[in-house]
């Protein structure tokens, strides 16, 4: 579990650091195309770093049964949250 967490956690900086270099080639760019390309990509960016920041581990171990009862409580916890 520790070696693939180490290595979610390398991916994660590494895919990171790629959008950091991506914003910095968005600046050298052409004002029009970067007006057409920012539409886009604004958003996706902020979902996607977001999602990359978050420190969610999940392990699949078990079979069919398990399975459904951890999607159950995840789905019941979810929603408990929501009704808040």
């Amino acid at each position: 579990m520790s070696e693939a967490k180490d290595e979610d956690e390398r991916k994660r900086r590494l895919l990171l650091k790629f959008f950091s270099q991506s914003e910095d080639c968005l600046e050298k760019l052409d004002d029009k195309l970067v007006q057409l390309l920012q539409q886009n990509i604004d958003e996706k960016k902020k979902t996607h770093q977001v999602q990359l920041k978050q420190k969610e581990y999940f392990l699949l171990v078990a079979g069919k049964s398990r399975i459904l009862n951890v999607l159950y409580v995840r789905n019941a916890i979810f929603n408990n949250k929501h009704r808040m």
